[in-house]
């Protein structure tokens, strides 16, 4: 098939060794064989090695190096840090209150620009509503300014949908 593909329609110079089988020996070729008996596996021996005699002394040879720390020194040196005062390294205790009218400003006004501008907005509102304090009440002005914008009539709102 990919000759033809290929276009080449002579097989290829390729010589290939022939394929040789292992023949089966006859019983006479199995008899003059010499045949070993495999070792039994439940009569196998294993040699394990000599274990060393335990040690008598209750001291190993670690304890008689004389830079080692004896007891004592090591109680002291505890002790000592006992005494030292203990150093928080987490965060310090933070006023709960002030954090939570932190984060609603956050939620209520987003970012730092829109927080910045809802801010001044209100100080300017009540810069204002200070100094009307002070004047007499015009109810019709208010209730004129209340009221003069024009409410979207029922037409155009159903023409939207």
């Amino acid at each position: 098939m990919l000759y033809g593909m290929y276009g080449a329609k002579a097989k290829p110079k390729v010589v290939y060794p022939p394929l040789r089988q292992k023949k089966k020996p006859t019983p006479a070729e199995e008899a003059k064989m010499p045949k070993e008996p495999a070792p039994c596996p439940q009569k196998t021996v294993i040699e394990y090695p000599e274990m060393g005699k335990k040690s008598k002394y209750k001291y190993a040879p670690v304890d008689f190096i004389p830079r080692k720390k004896h007891a004592d020194e090591s109680q002291g040196e505890i002790d000592e840090m006992k005494k030292r005062r203990a150093v928080a390294y987490g965060p310090r205790g933070r006023d709960r209150n002030r954090m939570i009218e932190e984060l609603q400003e956050i939620q209520r006004y987003g970012d730092k620009k829109k927080m910045d501008e809802a801010l001044a907005k209100m100080t300017l509102a009540r810069a204002q509503a200070a100094a009307m304090a002070n004047e007499p009440i015009d109810d019709k002005a208010r209730l004129r300014s209340k009221y003069s914008k024009q409410i979207p009539s029922l037409s155009s709102v159903t023409a939207r949908r």
